[in-house]
């Protein structure tokens, strides 16, 4: 399946919409930390926890981290989300942040999560009256994080409709298959979400694909969401196929587990399956 022939109009279309996300260097937002890793315990020994990279975003320690059965094998993905990094971002802030964080090498060796990035939102984006209200975005990422951030729109191959989840889809023109350079590709939304229903959106997941390929998982929430302190759990969007050679882990829920003690979220994928 191919890109709708613009005329050469996909990254006009793009801007327009208010799609293209400048990516803001993790300076701007506070130092960065050393990346903690932590061995995996010896296969059998019991459960264990591999940490990924630590990083400061606005202020406030940022981590990601995975937990390993006692064979060793990936049962749950979580990152941190402190509420002193909602609430530090400046006021005046116009510009979209993107900062990316590193992995544990036991989730991309077993998983299809490759990378990580969090991302906000202060304008939103598009569709207008569904995305443009402030909200954080998580990019987890299918495909490595250099290949990622360097998508230019130029291969214009999508997978088929009938790769997708149940639900989602192509948006109709003239939203459908505009690719965005360097955040993901092209979009695929729920379309019995609420905010594609007349209702504002809230928190949501999309996809992201790119030259015939899963690019990303993409869970948002708005900034009210967020700051209204409520756990909240939603199921994670999986691709019947990802048309590989071999099978790998996908993740099919998401829980969002609010902390009044450290006034902080914990998100977490898990119910992981075997996708191929």
């Amino acid at each position: 399946m191919k890109l709708r022939k613009t005329t050469g109009l996909l990254m006009f279309a793009a801007l327009a919409l208010g799609c293209v996300h400048n990516r803001v260097r993790t300076a701007d937002a506070g130092e960065d930390d050393a990346g903690v890793f932590i061995e995996a315990g010896v296969e059998g020994s019991g459960p264990s926890r591999v940490n990924g990279e630590t990083k400061v975003l606005f202020g406030t320690q940022v981590t990601n981290y995975v937990d390993l059965d006692a064979n060793g094998v990936v049962t749950a993905f979580s990152w941190t989300m402190p509420l002193a990094t909602v609430s530090g971002v400046p006021e005046t802030t116009t510009a979209d942040f993107v900062a990316a964080v590193g992995v544990p090498e036991a989730l991309t060796k077993q998983t299809v999560v490759l990378g990580l990035d969090y991302s906000f939102l202060p304008k939103g984006h598009a569709p207008p009256g569904v995305y443009d209200i402030p909200h954080w975005e998580w990019h987890i990422f299918g495909m490595p994080e250099p290949v990622f951030e360097t998508i230019d729109c130029s291969n214009e191959n999508v997978p088929s409709q009938d790769d997708l989840p149940s639900n989602y889809v192509y948006l109709p023109y003239p939203f459908v298959l505009v690719c965005v350079p360097r955040q993901g590709g092209v979009h695929v939304y729920d379309q019995t979400a609420p905010e594609f229903n007349r209702e504002r959106f809230t928190k949501a997941f999309a996809l992201t694909v790119y030259a015939g390929q899963f690019a990303s998982i993409e869970p948002k929430v708005s900034r009210d969401v967020l700051l209204a302190r409520k756990s909240f759990s939603m199921p994670a969007p999986v691709m019947k196929t990802l048309r590989r050679s071999t099978p790998t882990l996908y993740p099919s829920k998401l829980d969002a587990v609010y902390d009044q003690a450290s006034d902080a979220y914990t998100f977490t994928l898990s119910a992981f399956k075997s996708v191929q």
